[in-house]
């Protein structure tokens, strides 16, 4: 029997039990759905209000941080990477994995420290 706690219109957690078939352990799993589709990864609990909670918990902080962001990216913090034009937060690339790095203007983009007190150049 699967168990559900409706978040809002567009939010909904779903609990339902599995079995593992490697260990033949029975536990809960709680995952997020948007609009009625499976969005999250699964969040394991030894009873339904465990994993519902754990599911929540993270929902409720990436909810947190995308309003932070919003926030921030409203107040001009972040660069246009269309234009490339930097305000006090710029994006570079990290070299060892490609991925974006935030700094903020003055910081060296390795160690983030003050570009004229590091040995990283």
């Amino acid at each position: 029997m699967a168990h559900e706690l409706r978040i809002d219109d567009c939010f909904t957690i779903r609990a339902e039990q599995a079995t593992s078939p490697a260990y033949g352990t029975t536990s809960w799993y709680a995952t997020l759905h948007t609009n009625g589709f499976k969005t999250g990864h699964p969040f394991e609990g030894a009873t339904a209000q465990e994993a519902i909670d754990r599911a929540l918990r993270d929902h409720r902080a990436d909810r947190a941080q995308a309003a932070r962001l919003e926030e921030a990216e409203s107040a001009g913090l972040f660069s246009d990477l269309t234009t490339g034009h930097a305000g006090p937060v710029h994006t570079q690339l990290d070299s060892l994995t490609r991925a974006p790095r935030r700094t903020r203007a003055g910081e060296c983009a390795t160690c983030g420290l003050n570009p004229r007190t590091c040995d990283c150049r």
